[in-house]
């Protein structure tokens, strides 16, 4: 099977030198004889086995699929009637103290944060949940321990002056024939 592999990619490069404009660009291959360094074997009459299953797909994947296409299309759309709830995308600003102190990499200003993501550290982003826009409240957590992103911080309390500048949710496009 190498060899034949070889014999093809020897032969291709001869045709591929050969289709130039120029006839002495393949003036190296001329003396070069492919039967010298390759033996083709027996091809004809081989046959092929499928051992390969029949693809299948599921009515589950079917449905993540087409859910998964809807999200990726999915617009966000602003909520002004009611307070912060779990799936909201939040507009913030915030800023995190240790003993009254500001700390570094805790203060943000028009931040996107969707309540329920886990980006935050535990109990902040539950401590948004029912604030209204324009509302400023403060939220009182504590820093994993151990907290990998700044072991200084682990286990130690912190208090975060939260600011919601406005909330939306994503609305999914109608699942229609032409979509």
């Amino acid at each position: 099977m190498k060899k034949k592999l070889l014999a093809l990619g020897l032969s291709s490069v001869m045709l591929l030198c050969a289709c130039g404009s120029n006839d002495t660009q393949a003036q190296y291959l001329k003396d070069v004889k492919a039967d010298k360094y390759v033996a083709v074997g027996e091809y004809k009459g081989l046959t092929v086995q499928m051992t390969a299953e029949e693809p299948a797909v599921t009515e589950e994947e079917v449905e993540y699929s087409i859910q998964y296409i809807l999200e990726g299309r999915a617009t966000a759309v602003e909520v002004t009637d009611r307070a912060v709830q779990n799936g909201d995308i939040t507009n913030i600003d915030y800023e995190g103290k240790m003993d009254g102190v500001a700390f570094e990499g805790g203060t943000a200003q028009g931040y996107d944060l969707t309540i329920g993501s886990g980006k935050f550290i535990p109990g902040f982003e539950e401590g948004m949940i029912g604030m209204e826009i324009g509302e400023t409240r403060d939220v009182e957590v504590t820093f994993p321990d151990p907290y990998l992103n700044n072991p200084d911080m682990s286990g130690k309390p912190a208090i975060f002056t939260v600011t919601v500048n406005s909330i939306s949710v994503l609305e999914l496009p109608e699942l229609t024939d032409e979509f």
